[in-house]
This record gives C-alpha cells, structure tokens and sequence, in this order.
C-alpha cells in the first residue's frame, strides 16, 4: 500500500478531532450559566442579590468562573509549555 493512503486518513482524523473540538468548546460556552465549578451552592436569588449596576448599563454578579473558561485557560497553559518545549528541542 502506498504511504499516500495513510496521509489523507491522517487528514480525516484531523477534520474529525477538530470538529469535535470545536463542538465541545460550544456546548461547554453555551452551558456556561450552569456548568461551573464552585465548592459551595448558591440559589439564583442570592446571586440576583448580588448584583453591582454600574452606570446603569453594565452591571456584574459574583458568580463561579464556568468550565469553559477553565478549559481555555489550562488549554493555553498546556500550548504553551509544550511549544517551548517542542521548539527548544527542535531549534525553531
């Protein structure tokens, strides 16, 4: 078999791995007002208590950070060692 083949299944599993990549990071956005991580449990109401108006239009809550942006973050953190890593070694 020649080593062609194996260079556009190598490419399908790319588009599939980063179809799946991008759904995932859209579910997790989407579901982002309830999925979060918080150690303690808080009712709607005590948040909407909570809430700081400023100038009227824009206006913040002290709520958990959601799961995508954790997932943003270590998924930056983890880029970024290994591409120095990766270009340390390689001399890029």
């Amino acid at each position: 078999m020649p080593p062609y083949d194996w260079i556009h299944l190598e490419n399908t599993w790319w588009v599939f791995g980063g179809g799946f990549i991008i759904t995932l990071a859209i579910i997790l956005a989407r579901s982002s007002a309830v999925m979060s991580f918080s150690m303690r449990k808080q009712t709607e109401e005590a948040l909407e208590n909570e809430t700081h108006h400023f100038a009227g239009i824009v206006s913040e809550q002290n709520r958990p950070v959601p799961v995508f942006i954790w997932l943003v973050g270590i998924g930056f953190l983890a880029w970024a060692v290994g591409y120095t890593i990766f270009s340390g070694k390689h001399g890029l």
